[in-house]
């Protein structure tokens, strides 16, 4: 046994290693490909047909790609680990822990340059939302999607063709067997991408992030501001409307009797005395018994405290146009929070991976060879298990937030 390195030693990293890291990355990246399966099933059943769940679909693609390379590396330090003589063969080790591990990085680049694209898309839909949505169609966001894939793999692509296969002289069996190792090129490539595509990519993608989701944040607050505005002026002439109509109704009756007084008198007959007392004693009691219903109509309308009314009517008005407004945009505000929460979520799990390479150049011996390699190795095992956990919590965020993916997701699996 190796002595001490660091603050760790060789016996604590293997046992931290073998207990920990291993099992639990397997368990979230064996998650992360059903999870992401899930992602990609249920949306393609919804069929809808606009930018956002292109994205959404795009990036359940990258994740599963993500946690099907990464699967076969826990799967090779497991057999490396264990000590299992079943498939254990170099070459096969090498091919399921070197073969696959310079893919894991490629899909990683592309979920966090998805992520920060659709938060640039959505901060600036609520901006400019009219604008937005003629330039974001579905048609030209495949495209782009598209060029990400493609542009991220031409970039990776010389690391990835950068192993050959070689025959390696084994003491244990003493024979050459065959074996993948990387070229000569191999350690330069790796460092330059990891140079131009490792910490620049995501400083510059968390910076973006976050500033995105301000501006979702504050351009969501001033529009719910202006739609309840909106819904308030609109409220309030409908009811002055309909007030004006009612008040129209309820007095034409009364000017129709009130023509009608003179025809009667008009009608009257002018026999006998008799008669003429009988309309004179019926005419003044029909009066008095119109003014009186006018007055109570008058009394009835009127009300006692017109302060009052003005505040009743200006607080049914507003709980009216708050209800209109929040009803209106409940669409918009939930696909707005799910790409907010997936961007906080990444911009979480993906700060490990800035602070390892910040503490690298600043402390010396923090490194793969140095003198805290066991931590460095750790941190990068700690790196590793973000970045599973990362790839299967969407699903768990698209069940929280969006409906039709519940209702769908539960009609499929659970045959609700």
């Amino acid at each position: 046994m190796q002595n001490s390195t660091g603050f760790v030693s060789e016996a604590l990293f293997s046992i931290l290693n073998r207990t920990l890291f291993i099992p639990v990355s397997a368990a979230f990246t064996l998650l992360g490909i059903l999870s992401n399966l899930a992602n990609i099933i249920v949306f393609a059943k919804l069929n809808q047909k606009d930018s956002m769940t292109t994205c959404f679909i795009a990036l359940a693609v990258s994740d599963l790609l993500y946690s099907l390379f990464a699967l076969p590396t826990l799967i090779g330090g497991i057999l490396f680990e264990s000590g299992i003589r079943i498939l254990n063969s170099i070459l096969i080790r090498s091919l399921l822990s070197f073969g696959f591990v310079n893919c894991k990085p490629l899909f990683h680049k592309i979920s966090i340059t998805i992520t920060t694209f659709m938060s640039i898309e959505r901060s600036l839909c609520v901006m400019r939302p009219f604008l937005v949505r003629q330039v974001f169609t579905r048609r030209r966001v495949i495209v782009i999607l598209v060029a990400i894939f493609l542009l991220l793999t031409a970039w990776f692509m010389p690391v990835m063709v950068s192993v050959e296969l070689v025959w390696k002289y084994t003491f244990n069996k003493t024979a050459s067997v065959a074996t993948l190792r990387g070229t000569s090129r191999h350690a330069f490539l790796q460092e330059l991408i990891f140079l131009s595509t490792g910490f620049p990519l995501v400083f510059t993608t968390q910076v973006v992030i976050t500033i995105s989701s301000i501006v979702m944040i504050t351009g969501l607050k001033s529009h719910l501001k202006f739609r309840q505005a909106a819904s308030i002026s609109t409220t309030m002439r409908n009811n002055y409307k309909h007030r004006t109509t009612r008040e129209y109704r309820e007095s034409k009756p009364e000017e129709q009797v009130s023509k009608s007084e003179p025809e009667t008198k008009q009608n009257a007959p002018k026999g006998s005395g008799e008669s003429t007392g009988e309309h004179d004693t019926c005419t003044p009691q029909n009066t008095d018994d119109l003014t009186s219903t006018r007055q109570f109509s008058a009394h009835e309308e009127q009300p006692s405290s017109p302060s009052l009314h003005l505040e009743r009517n200006l607080t049914s008005t507003k709980t009216q146009a708050v209800t209109s407004s929040e009803a209106a945009p409940s669409k918009e505000y939930r696909l707005i929070k799910t790409v907010l929460v997936l961007a906080v979520m990444h911009v979480v799990l993906n700060s490990p991976a800035m602070i390892i390479f910040v503490v690298r150049n600043i402390v010396p011996g923090f490194g793969i060879t140095g003198r805290y390699q066991h931590i460095f190795r750790i941190s990068g095992l700690t790196t590793s298990l973000s970045f599973a956990l990362n790839g299967m919590l969407n699903a768990f965020v698209y069940l929280r937030l969006n409906e039709k993916y519940k209702l769908m997701f539960k009609k499929i699996f659970c045959n609700a």
